[in-house]
């Protein structure tokens, strides 16, 4: 019978608890802010186009971008090997480009 009470003082226990955690959450978040916080400062102008320059330079220069199968696109390289879409792009007469989502 002991057993049986104890079990039921826990049950309830936590149960307490679960709905005391179901209370209604409303936190602003800071990490979101609207334009006109995001942008009121000079230091906060500078950091913007600091990030959108380096996510422009990365994605356009490096070979984690589209620098190399835009490079022999131009003819400006070339290269015999599969490497970053480099042959596909690099083939002439060109072939037309297959915009699928399953296109790597």
């Amino acid at each position: 019978m002991k057993n049986m009470k104890n079990r039921i003082l826990t049950i309830a226990i936590a149960g307490m608890v679960t709905l005391a955690s179901c209370a209604d959450l409303t936190v602003e978040n800071l990490n979101n802010p609207d334009t006109e916080r995001a942008l009121s400062s000079v230091s906060d102008l500078t950091t913007l186009a600091e990030s959108l320059y380096k996510s422009w330079y990365i994605d356009t220069h490096t070979s984690n971008g589209m620098y190399a199968a835009t490079a022999v696109l131009a003819d400006a390289a070339s290269c015999s090997w599969g490497n970053f879409g480099m042959r596909e792009m690099g083939t002439e007469p060109r072939p037309a480009f297959d915009n699928s989502a399953t296109e790597t």
